[in-house]
């Protein structure tokens, strides 16, 4: 499963491109396929996370619905900073040394989710 997440890794750099594109739901699918529940992220580490992500997503669909407020009363507060604090963001484990940071970027005007950006964290 390890060896999989990590062969698409340079597949989802990729997507992310330098941050302004927006990324699919289901290019997270590698992450994992755990069911979401919001009990088992709060107590989950990064690693267990990840394999929620996606999960939490489809759930959400279509994300451009999304408002900050929702999205921190569901994943809780940020373990992650991208750009602003009012962008949440979050550091999920895949097994590489460091890890992914996930930051949903909010469009000021609407309060909603603009696109979902990807990155090594630093």
């Amino acid at each position: 499963m390890i060896k999989k997440i990590l062969s698409c890794l340079p597949m989802l750099a990729f997507l992310s491109g330098c941050g302004s594109s927006p990324i699919q739901i289901d290019q997270f699918k590698v992450l994992g396929a755990v069911e979401f529940t919001q009990a088992q992220w709060r107590a989950g580490n990064e690693s267990a996370r990840a394999k929620m992500f996606h999960s939490f997503l489809k759930k959400n669909e279509p994300i451009e619905n999304l408002t900050r407020d929702s999205i921190v009363k569901s994943l809780g507060s940020n373990t992650g900073y991208y750009l602003y604090d009012e962008f949440p963001a979050y550091y999920l484990d895949i097994g590489k040394d460091k890890p992914l940071l996930v930051s949903f970027v909010i469009d000021h005007d609407t309060n909603t989710v603009n696109e979902i950006y990807l990155d090594s964290a630093l």
